[in-house]
């Protein structure tokens, strides 16, 4: 997806969204995961082992009681949980 960094000075056209770290935790009426998001130039600076731009840390509840087979794949569910957020809106899968 398109992203800016104005505290750089530059966007990066096609950047490429990394989830990982991923830790479930159980609460006292759901499940939550917390997970690490790298945001690197591209996709090619990533595979060249590039350092990502920004790191940041996110938070989401998660249903493990669920009838929906694709819920029990937290890396989908969080990559479908950035997407409802407005910054990551016009992110696509690849």
């Amino acid at each position: 997806m398109q992203m800016s960094f104005p505290q750089y000075g530059f966007s990066a056209p096609t950047a490429y969204l990394k989830v990982g770290d991923l830790q479930v935790s159980e609460t006292s009426t759901d499940w939550g995961v917390n997970f690490t998001l790298k945001v690197y130039f591209s996709a090619t600076a990533k595979s060249n082992g590039k350092a990502p731009i920004t790191i940041s840390r996110h938070y989401m509840t998660y249903s493990a009681t669920s009838a929906n087979q694709d819920q029990y794949n937290i890396v989908k569910c969080a990559y479908e949980y950035l997407k409802t957020l407005s910054e990551f809106s016009g992110a696509t899968d690849v």
